[in-house]
């Protein structure tokens, strides 16, 4: 198609990296279920199965939009044609709704894993600066989740910005290699973040009623409900009989 078709430019072909991003954590999830088999994978498998159902099965249905350069309405600088190969509806983009939606979760999940903030200054204060720096990249990971049962704030700025940094540009960067258009990719995000929420509530809830099958062997013991409601116990307030006086008394994560 040399001489048709419009060259890659340096970012293009940045973008045509980031399109792989929302993939990489779904293989990450589905390997470690298949070795865990716990429910807190599964919650994610199944909220990526819902997700892909409403966009391709039935919004891309009632849309019915396709993508930029389809009708070969685009040219290039050089006059030469650009646009996706894709031949399938582009609204909305699947691939931000995926991105926004990874990125919702993860922070919601670990939003409920801070520590308060006198304990963080204490343990930041305790570490030394090589320490700090090893707990802020250790918090990178690949799956939606924080595999510590606590975190700091600054450990908590270190994950989400991981996630900010490799899920965030995605609908941009569908944009810039002509995949969708700025109106599939802002539905694809909105799509994304609600569902990624609403999913969030839901998961709660059931964590909240299954809280003492914690640790268990569920569903004819083909599972592990690894996924925890409170993964930090709060502090207690201790009344002392010898002084009359209330201490508040807090409890070690394990």
């Amino acid at each position: 198609l040399e001489g048709l078709v419009e060259p890659l430019n340096i970012l293009q072909k940045v973008a045509v990296i980031y399109g792989y991003m929302p993939f990489l954590p779904l293989g990450c999830v589905f390997v470690q279920f298949c070795s865990k088999r716990g429910t807190r994978q599964l919650w994610v498998l199944l909220w990526v199965a819902l997700l892909v159902l409403i966009n391709e099965k039935i919004v891309k249905k009632l849309a019915l939009q396709p993508r930029p350069g389809a009708l070969l309405e685009l040219r290039g600088p050089h006059g030469l044609f650009e646009g996706s190969c894709a031949m399938s509806c582009g609204m909305p983009s699947s691939h931000s709704a995926l991105a926004t939606g990874w990125f919702v979760l993860s922070c919601l999940d670990a939003v409920f894993r801070i520590v308060s903030e006198e304990a963080s200054d204490q343990l930041q204060n305790e570490a030394s600066e090589l320490e700090k720096a090893s707990n802020f990249c250790k918090v990178f990971c690949v799956v939606p989740w924080v595999e510590k049962d606590t975190l700091t704030h600054t450990q908590f700025v270190a994950f989400v910005a991981f996630w900010g940094v490799i899920m965030l540009p995605v609908p941009f960067m569908r944009v810039v290699v002509h995949d969708h258009s700025n109106n599939q990719v802002a539905c694809g995000t909105l799509i994304g973040g609600i569902l990624a929420i609403a999913w969030w509530r839901v998961v709660r809830v059931l964590q909240r009623k299954y809280k003492t099958l914690e640790r268990k062997r569920v569903f004819f013991g083909l599972l592990t409900h690894d996924y925890f409601y409170n993964p930090q116990p709060g502090p207690t307030y201790v009344a002392d009989a010898r002084t009359s006086t209330v201490e508040l008394a807090t409890h070690s994560c394990q």
